[in-house]
């Protein structure tokens, strides 16, 4: 933008009687100055509020899933990720924001309405709302004319707080969910995307944690995937702030990477919102709530006047979701501890301890259970260059509780000790060969955060193939 100089200002100065007011002379240039002399003022943003209701964002589906660092390292075999896909129109003025909730369960025995049933929904609440108002406010209305009777006011004031207690709980983010057995923990993100003339995306994702619950401790930078769109490069990561940039995918024009639907059954491209760099065991439930706000920083550091801005109601998944992980990687216990990778023999016990400690975090802020069976897995022939392997089951051990708070080997010590002596006799009575032969733990890590549901039965997580080869056993 640029502007040219054509008239000049004199003379200014008050004007009586006028309090706030000036008085000037205007002299108009004869000749006007030439175009080159032009003052150029740069690239302006012009704010463009959208004076229209925006259409609110859908939730798909979530899921949680293993996060790729599980398959790579031992100490890294209890981290999953949470997938959330979700559906909206891409406008500019526009900003998704989302709180992503861990650990927060049903109320196991939510406190009973005066009907004795359980919190009402939102719909119930609301009529509950309309039917029986009118009535409380008649009461405060002969209140407030006449002085009244102070104890239908009471009753009225008490009424009308429960009545607008149901809808809050009913409206809450977290849907009457409570803290359950576990430490509940929050993260809200402001999602905004701006498109180029070639559809070129960039996606901006802002932490905000103002007023939640504490976030999962450590650095997770969210990851977002589009739906027709590739990642351009790795994502800047600039304070709270992650930058990435998106390109349509080879072969699909810019036009058809927009409409490009993915798992959703509307026309709207989908959008995956992922955050990695979870613990099964510190992080066992997830679940996500979605609104959108429009025209409320049309110009950065700017916020709109709250007339222009508008926001949708809050969308939330009616269920949290846990990890239901398989870990199959193998694993070598006599390798664990080892400073340069290769197995090394020691006691039973101590390849036992050394697991544990490589499995579970020293102190869980959150009770679980695990489950540990082993098999004798020994080779049965040799099936050309590969040998052919067999196993027999050799214990399969029940649920142990570890509570939250409880340091992991003394509250372990019992469960430890019985599964080296159980190893130890089926040893001595069944006389095994040793040769190319090994035990495979299988350990199955389950929550306790939804207790007597059946939520509980599946494990967080199962790794299948930990392997102490019979060799390694020894002083």
């Amino acid at each position: 933008m640029a502007f040219r100089v054509t008239d000049l200002e004199k003379d200014i100065a008050p004007l009586s009687g006028f309090d706030g007011y000036e008085r000037s002379s205007w002299l108009s240039f004869v000749l006007p100055l030439a175009a080159d002399q032009a003052h150029h003022i740069g690239a302006v943003t012009i704010p463009i509020p959208l004076r229209a209701y925006p259409l609110p964002p859908s939730l798909i589906r979530h899921q949680g899933e293993a996060d790729p660092d599980s398959v790579a390292a031992l100490d890294a075999v209890r981290r999953w990720q949470y997938r959330y896909v979700y559906e909206h129109l891409d406008v500019a003025q526009d900003v998704i924001n989302t709180d992503i909730t861990f650990n927060a369960v049903s109320q196991i025995a939510p406190p009973a309405t005066s009907a004795g049933t359980g919190p009402r929904s939102l719909f119930e609440a609301l009529a509950n709302f309309v039917t029986l108002y009118p009535a409380i406010a008649a009461d405060l209305d002969a209140l407030t004319a006449d002085g009244g009777d102070p104890t239908n006011a009471v009753v009225a004031i008490a009424a009308f707080a429960q009545l607008v207690g149901e809808v809050s709980a009913a409206l809450s983010p977290r849907g009457g969910r409570s803290l359950g057995r576990g430490v509940v923990e929050s993260v809200r993100y402001a999602i905004s995307e701006r498109r180029d003339e070639d559809d070129t995306l960039h996606v901006t994702i802002t932490t905000v944690n103002d007023g939640l619950t504490p976030p999962p401790a450590g650095t997770r930078t969210p990851q977002i995937e589009i739906t027709g769109y590739t990642q351009s490069g790795p994502p800047v990561v600039d304070g709270d702030e992650t930058r990435y940039i998106l390109v349509p995918e080879a072969g699909t024009a810019p036009q058809e990477a927009n409409t490009v639907t993915g798992l959703g059954n509307s026309s709207l491209p989908d959008r995956a919102l992922i955050v990695p760099d979870l613990d099964v065991i510190q992080q066992q439930l997830a679940t996500a709530s979605i609104w959108l706000t429009r025209n409320r920083e049309l110009v950065d550091g700017r916020v709109t006047n709250p007339s222009f801005v508008y926001k949708t109601p809050l969308i939330r998944f009616r269920n949290s979701t846990s990890p239901l992980v398989q870990n199959r990687t193998p694993w070598d216990i006599a390798a664990i501890g080892s400073p340069t990778g290769a197995a090394q023999r020691r006691p039973l016990a101590a390849h036992v301890d050394a697991l544990f400690a490589a499995l579970l975090p020293a102190v869980a802020q959150n009770d679980y259970a695990i489950r540990i069976a082993v098999r004798y897995r020994f080779n049965l022939a040799e099936a050309g260059a590969q040998p052919l392997f067999s196993s027999l089951p050799v214990l399969l051990g029940p649920r142990y509780p570890i509570d939250a708070g409880a340091d992991l080997l003394p509250a372990t010590a019992d469960l430890r000790a019985n599964l080296v002596r159980t190893l130890e006799r089926w040893q001595q009575t069944m006389q095994p060969s040793t040769a190319q032969a090994a035990y495979q733990f299988r350990v199955a890590i389950f929550s306790r955060l939804r207790a007597g549901t059946a939520a509980n039965n599946l494990p967080l997580l199962q790794i299948e193939e930990l392997f102490l080869g019979l060799g390694d056993v020894g002083a």
